[in-house]
Parts: C-alpha cells; sequence; structure tokens
C-alpha cells in the first residue's frame, strides 16, 4: 500500500509534511506493508506507475483520481479501481474536517 501525504507547498495552512507524516506512521506502526510518498504534484505516482491497481479517494477529490485514470489511459495503462469514500458530515450537514476539529467547531 502507497499512501500519499501532499506536500507543504501544496498543502498551505497545514501541519508541515513531516509532522503529518509522523501521524501517519504512528497511526499505523503495527502495519508492515506501507510505503509513504510525498505528493509534489496534484497526480502523484499513481498516474505513471504500473504497479497501482486501484486509489482510494473523497467524494470530493474523485475527479482528481478521473484525471489520473485519463493520463494512464493515454500512456497504454490500465485504469485504476477508484474507491471513493463518502465525506462525513456532523449534525448540522457540514462536512467533518481535522481543520475545523483543530478549530473547535466540532
Amino acid at each position: 500500500m502507497v499512501i500519499g501525504i501532499t506536500s507543504d507547498a501544496m498543502k498551505k495552512g497545514a501541519a508541515p509534511y513531516k509532522k503529518r507524516k509522523k501521524a501517519v506512521e504512528d497511526f499505523l506502526k503495527s502495519k508492515k506493508n506501507f510505503c509513504i510518498v510525498e505528493l509534489k504534484d496534484p497526480h502523484g505516482p499513481a498516474a505513471t506507475d504500473h504497479d497501482f491497481d486501484a486509489i482510494v479517494v473523497s467524494d470530493e477529490t474523485k475527479e482528481r483520481a478521473c484525471e489520473i485514470n485519463r493520463k494512464r489511459e493515454k500512456m497504454g495503462m490500465t485504469a485504476l479501481e477508484i474507491i471513493s469514500i463518502p465525506i462525513v458530515v456532523d449534525e448540522k450537514g457540514i462536512p467533518l474536517s481535522s481543520s475545523r476539529i483543530k478549530r473547535g467547531e466540532v
């Protein structure tokens, strides 16, 4: 499993990349079969790596996965299975996010 974490340049206003990467590593410390890559562009390695079979995205980023598949198909690669996870909303119907939790809104 490859886990992409956006670079500081792509994720302005968020915690630094190293801190976000450490949080993921800590969360997955009992797992063995994963690799973390820094995403420096919107498509990451999924657009060009033949070893990928699927991509997991949120509903709000599903179009990006479709872009990745179009890019792969133009290069003669097979399309990835897109697994889209629905956005979780609060009691007011507003999407939950770590930013909202950190600001004390949720």
